[in-house]
């Protein structure tokens, strides 16, 4: 793995510093997060101004105190990028520019270092007292977009900055913020998984729709892998129809809860243990006949949700089958703007927060939506086959259809039948789960 460091310009670093700015010349590329190096020719001077400009005393007055970085590759001691922090605001940084700006060497580009980078120098803000920090971008520049949200940038709001006449989108990050693995943690602590399926009333939609599609895989000729097991639904119910059942869950809580039920139900092929739907090392390969993939994808941004489809590959065995489970984008505003009310839902934060970055506002980070096409694409890339597509939850809450009547609930299971029979209405179920198989 590559590694990398930050450190304040010095004369060490002079001629690399004069080939990062001709290189940027040469592209006509912006060259953010540098202050003011593109009009600077005189790299000694550069330098200096780097330094003067952390001492408020000797700042421009139209200008504020800054910490000017170089993202210095180790194995080479290459200069690849440069990062500046800003103190704290003037008007136009407060409205604009934020707290920090970066830039990367054109030739160095779509390697993932300027996600790196800005992480780095998160610690650096953090130390300084920089509890959050505004990080902005041109609309429309996908690769910053994505730096910025790879470092849980919270996204606030479009603004038009008149100078450049340009959109600029400005992000919120939370320096003090913990690693989302333990934030997923903490959010099932309080033992929340634990009979969800009772808690959703006596029509579990997801629950008794997951049940229907998997059935057909999973016989007692099959070793069963769930990854995700929650407090061990699934596990209760396939346990006793299986050769084996591993239940992983990232939550020490519900872990435990499932490991209870295991010695109480005296399931002898049953076991299940914490760990990392990102990182199975203690599974071997191609040792599983089925895996099930429950809720990790909930959880899990773009590029934690290929490392986890990658870990279900690999330790399933050739010619098994992969079930992903995922929150639709569509089918949860779908369901919850019927079941609440369209005007609670159809709101800017839901538009910007889950259409468009496939998350929410209130557990930005913690739950992740994805589109049926999306995790399709995914799994595809990884050389997995579509067996079936289906959603699971449509349209109405749980409650809706426990205040039926018999009749009334006879013809919404008819009806809830057909569209989970139908692949082209997945995208209007909430939950939803894709089947694959290995080669």
């Amino acid at each position: 793995m590559e590694s990398f460091i930050l450190i304040k310009p010095t004369m060490e670093y002079a001629e690399q510093i004069a080939e990062y700015r001709k290189s940027f010349l040469k592209s006509g590329d912006s060259m953010d997060g540098t202050g003011p190096l593109r009009r600077m020719e005189d790299i000694y001077e550069y330098i200096k101004f780097c330094i003067e400009g952390e001492n408020p005393a000797m700042v421009p007055a139209n200008l504020v105190p800054a910490t000017q970085f170089l993202f210095v590759r180790t194995s080479d001691n290459q200069l690849v990028g440069m990062i500046q922090v800003r103190h704290y605001f003037n008007d136009f940084l407060e409205r604009f520019g934020g707290h920090i700006g970066y830039s990367i060497r054109p030739e160095e580009r779509r390697k993932g270092y300027a996600k790196k980078m800005l992480n780095m120098v998160l610690s650096f803000c953090r130390e300084m007292g920089l509890e959050r920090v505004l990080v902005s971008c041109i609309d429309g520049n996908i690769a910053s977009e994505k730096t910025i949200l790879g470092n849980d940038g919270v996204y606030e709001s479009t603004v038009y900055e008149p100078v450049r006449q340009i959109y600029l989108k400005r992000f919120w990050i939370n320096t003090m913020e913990k690693n989302y693995k333990q934030k997923i943690i903490e959010k099932y602590a309080d033992g929340r998984e634990v009979n969800r399926q009772e808690k959703m009333g006596k029509y579990p939609m997801e629950f008794i729709y997951t049940k229907k599609a998997l059935d057909t895989y999973i016989n007692t000729e099959k070793r069963v892998a769930e990854i995700g097991c929650g407090g061990g639904y699934y596990l209760m119910h396939y346990a006793s129809k299986c050769k084996e059942y591993l239940g992983i869950d990232l939550s020490p809580v519900n872990v435990e809860v499932a490991r209870k039920q295991i010695i109480e139900k005296d399931l002898k092929n049953a076991s299940v243990e914490v760990g990392d739907a990102t990182n199975l090392a203690g599974i071997a390969d191609a040792s599983y006949d089925v895996v099930l993939c429950l809720g990790p994808l909930y959880h899990l941004k773009p590029e934690e949700r290929d490392a986890c489809i990658s870990e279900c590959k690999r330790i399933c065995a050739p010619g098994g089958f992969i079930a992903f489970a995922f929150i639709n984008k569509t089918g949860a505003i779908a369901k919850y703007g019927g079941g609440d009310s369209w005007q609670a839902v159809l709101t800017t934060d839901v538009g910007e927060s889950v259409m468009k970055y496939g998350s929410d506002k209130k557990n930005w980070n913690v739950f992740y939506f994805t589109m049926p096409e999306e995790l399709l694409a995914a799994t595809e890339k990884q050389g997995l086959k579509k067996v079936r597509m289906t959603g699971l939850d449509f349209l109405l809450l749980e409650e809706t259809i426990e205040s039926f009547t018999e009749e009334q609930r006879s013809i919404w299971f008819q009806f809830a039948d057909m569209v989970a029979g139908s692949e082209y209405a997945t995208a209007l179920s909430n939950h939803a789960l894709l089947i694959c198989q290995k080669d």
